[in-house]
């Protein structure tokens, strides 16, 4: 029987859980340093998602998924996304690769995410059923622990399961459901700000943790990937996941980056391809107009360098930050100047370099040479 209270799914106040949602014409979001097409494990700790259902395609999430059953009267598929990145979160959440944790997901929303008090009560019975150990509830019910008897009483029944519920987002003074039922296996969880402290916008939590998540498009995790290879100077492993990012979404951050490691090997042609793309796609990313500058440099193009190196400094901004790259970018300004014989326009830039970085390399000598 329906009951007559509407209870709701619980995010970050600032984050719209539909941007995580994966149906058709939608791409799946991806958990950051995740790997694709992963499995449970044998013998692995069976877990409850009890929230909008989980995405059985999912390429990080469908070798997880042990069962799904719809007790929303929607169908077992997430629509919304909430319990997709919600079940990201809680395999990939701790920094394991391989998580040995099998899902089921409990579907309780109806299509516009309203949940009926009876439907979850249903929902931790079939988890039970099927061997859960641990049950997450990103969800609840503001009111009283008298109206929401029955789910306190569903959880409390089954006493060998640990719950882990959300403590809500209205802040310390309003109940929710069932993170406030009081039971002995129950964990609330309230939300995180910025420093670590409880959020002001939170439920009162037995822990705290932070309420904001980020999830990756598909070129962004490639991206990322390739990053953190770079980092550790594996430049073809890197090359690969760039290309990745870039077949999966054109996008200029890629092709910088593949035009750095083309540069780092001396393909100064390629560098020059990867840098103009870049610009097409971003005509504001100032340092790929510099990079494509000091390309055009080593190629002996200096006119075509002078213009992308005034282009780049007309677009780093004025401010510390970016002093490094605007002392760069004038020095080789400088340089291309030299190359170009105007030598007064050259050491002007030289000097402008010397006053925003004093101990530059080579400043002192370059300058001496030119007074020479």
């Amino acid at each position: 029987m329906q009951t007559e209270y509407i209870g709701e799914l619980f995010w970050d106040s600032d984050t719209d859980p539909a941007t995580f949602a994966r149906g058709p014409g939608k791409e799946a979001l991806l958990f950051p340093g995740a790997p694709l097409h992963g499995k449970s494990p044998e013998n692995s700790i069976v877990m409850g998602i009890i929230d909008s259902g989980v995405s059985s395609s999912h390429p990080q999430l469908a070798g997880y998924l042990k069962d799904s059953r719809d007790f929303g009267g929607d169908g077992p598929e997430d629509t919304l996304g909430h319990g997709t990145a919600v079940a990201l979160v809680a395999l990939f959440g701790q920094g394991q690769a391989h998580p040995p944790i099998a899902l089921l997901s409990a579907k309780v929303t109806d299509p516009f995410g309203n949940i009926r008090e009876d439907a979850v009560v249903e929902a931790i019975d079939w988890v039970a059923a099927q061997g859960a150990k641990i049950v997450n509830l990103s969800l609840g019910f503001r009111g009283s622990r008298e109206k929401y008897a029955a789910l306190c009483s569903a959880i409390a029944r089954h006493s060998q399961i640990f719950f882990v519920a959300a403590a809500g987002n209205y802040g310390p003074d309003v109940s929710v459901f069932p993170a406030a039922c009081g039971c002995s296996n129950v964990v609330s969880v309230g939300a995180t700000d910025e420093h670590g402290n409880r959020a002001e916008y939170s439920g009162r939590g037995t822990v705290n943790a932070p309420g904001n998540v980020t999830l990756l498009q598909e070129w962004a995790y490639y991206f990322e990937n390739a990053q953190a290879l770079a980092r550790s100077g594996r430049l073809q492993e890197a090359r690969l996941e760039y290309e990745r990012s870039i077949a999966a979404q054109s996008n200029a951050e890629s092709e910088f980056q593949l035009g750095l490691i083309d540069l780092n090997e001396n393909k100064q042609e390629a560098a020059v391809n990867r840098f103009r793309e870049a610009i097409r796609l971003s005509p504001d990313f100032a340092q790929a107009h510099e990079m494509l500058g000091a390309s055009l440099f080593i190629l002996g193009d200096y006119q075509d360098a002078e213009k992308s190196l005034r282009d780049s400094l007309a677009l780093y901004p004025e401010d510390a930050a970016s002093v490094s790259n605007r002392a760069r970018a004038r020095f080789n300004l400088g340089q291309t100047l030299a190359c170009l014989g105007r030598s007064d326009e050259a050491r002007i830039e030289l000097e402008a370099v010397k006053a925003l970085v004093p101990d530059y390399p080579r400043i002192d000598e370059v300058l001496h040479s030119m007074i020479l």
